[in-house]
């Protein structure tokens, strides 16, 4: 039986590769939020890619960490985070705990050493742990068929014969391969002179930073002078490459089982920050006050001449009604007709199909008729004609012969943009969420996708 897998997150490394990587987007307040939103779709991505059965994301605490004592210049060299990330940073950990994800970070340590810490543990217990990271430092940390490194952005697994492959050292030769080397992101200094290819050749030759310094004599010329001058300055960086690995973390594996989200909290923080996406597939009809189970018992299918004309005859009566033509997909101006939906408000509604294939052992109203029926609708000075998206519309109801250049009194997307233009994408299904707190049915949940998808008709 495949042992469980606990996956440890490097939280500051996924901030800052999806602020990096993302446009430049804002919420209504002006806020930026890319690094939130890309943020939150890699660890999404991670959870459904690997499904792991235990996670947690780690992040740095602000401030200075116990390496900073030891090293005053430690990191000292990097430059402030950018000014519109420093307010994201609470609201990632707050949609790391809304998906009940634990967010850990301690104070005086930073992610490394939780990391390390957890990854520690795991190693007694029946589970097989991934430090998703991109930071070469935690490959210490890898120990074979029981701890390895995933980097996501590179698509890159790391065991043992993964490390020795791309640093030229085993996982328990990082520390003195980075000593060797120093670190400039870091700022730890390192020994002049040496580079990638030749610590990894002295750890090969002796094993070990220590064992460099036992066999110094065999070494000769600028090599063995600058390891002699630099002795002090070499042990001091593998010092504070080392990563802590006995920190006081007071969670057990089992608070890092995976959990159903807090689909409200999300909902919540999705709408306040203007994703829509994330919204729609979080959402909560709850999370907000205004948005009540919609009562469908007033909604009527028309399948008979009959019922069209009776329809058409109570919509004439209606001061207002919209409009929606159903076509195939892919493009709704070179789809096929398959129906008209109508409505004169949220309780009473009415779909007329014409052209379901699907539909053959039941009635349908012919393309002609409903098209002249609605036609008559749309050009009469009353009811007013509510649509979302007139220009493509315009197109499906001409290719029907209804002419409605001049039919339509208010478009929905139009409207929308003309309230906010860059906020979103003028759908419908983001307009209703927003506006009425509402999820429109995705039609994907009905046809399904990629090789397995039916035909919407």
């Amino acid at each position: 039986m495949a042992k469980k897998t606990l996956y440890l997150v490097d939280g500051s490394t996924y901030i800052f590769r999806a602020y990096f990587a993302m446009p430049a987007l804002t919420n209504s307040e002006g806020m930026a939020t890319g690094a939130i939103y890309g943020f939150t779709n890699m660890l999404l991505k991670l959870v459904r890619d690997e499904n792991p059965d235990y996670l947690a994301v780690i992040f740095d605490k602000s401030g200075k960490s116990f390496r900073n004592d030891l090293y005053p210049a430690y990191k000292a060299n990097r430059p402030p985070a950018p000014e519109d990330l420093v307010p994201q940073f609470p609201v990632v950990r707050e949609v790391t705990r809304a998906l009940n994800i634990p967010a850990l970070e301690l104070e005086n340590y930073e992610a490394d050493d939780i990391i390390a810490t957890l990854a520690t543990r795991a190693l007694d217990q029946d589970v097989r742990t991934v430090v998703v990271t991109s930071d070469k430092d935690l490959m210490q940390l890898v120990v074979p068929g029981r701890c390895s490194v995933l980097d996501t952005m590179k698509d890159a697994h790391y065991d043992e014969d993964g490390v020795r492959a791309k640093m030229g050292v085993s996982p328990e030769q990082i520390v003195d391969y980075l000593a060797l080397l120093g670190d400039s992101v870091d700022n730890i200094p390192g020994v002049p002179g040496i580079g990638k290819k030749t610590a990894a050749t002295l750890l090969n030759d002796y094993g070990s930073l220590q064992g460099i310094y036992d066999h110094i004599d065999e070494l000769k010329g600028k090599r063995r002078e600058n390891l002699v001058a630099n002795k002090e300055q070499a042990f001091l960086a593998q010092e504070l490459a080392t990563v802590v690995r006995d920190i006081p973390m007071d969670i057990g594996l089992e608070e890092m089982a995976r959990q159903e989200p807090d689909r409200r909290t999300l909902t919540q923080l999705f709408a306040r920050h203007g994703f829509k996406t994330l919204q729609r597939q979080f959402h909560d009809a709850e999370a907000f006050d205004e948005g009540p189970a919609l009562d469908r018992s007033g909604y009527t299918m028309i399948r008979t001449a009959d019922e069209l004309s009776a329809l058409v005859t109570e919509l004439g009566q209606a001061d207002t009604f919209a409009l929606a033509a159903l076509t195939t997909p892919p493009e709704t101006r070179r789809g096929r007709i398959l129906g008209y939906a109508l409505a004169v408000g949220a309780d009473k509604a009415w779909y007329v199909p014409v052209g379901h294939s699907g539909l053959d052992a039941h009635p349908q109203v012919s393309p002609p008729a409903a098209a002249a029926a609605l036609g008559a609708l749309i050009a009469a000075p009353k009811p007013a004609t509510i649509i979302h998206d007139a220009k493509a519309d315009l197109h499906v109801l001409m290719s029907q012969g209804i002419d409605a250049t001049d039919g339509f009194d208010f478009d929905t997307m139009l409207a929308s943009y003309l309230v906010d233009a860059g906020k979103y994408a003028h759908t419908l299904a983001n307009i209703a969420l927003e506006r009425l707190n509402h999820k429109v049915i995705d039609l994907q949940a009905i046809t399904g996708k990629g090789k397995s998808r039916r035909a919407l008709d």
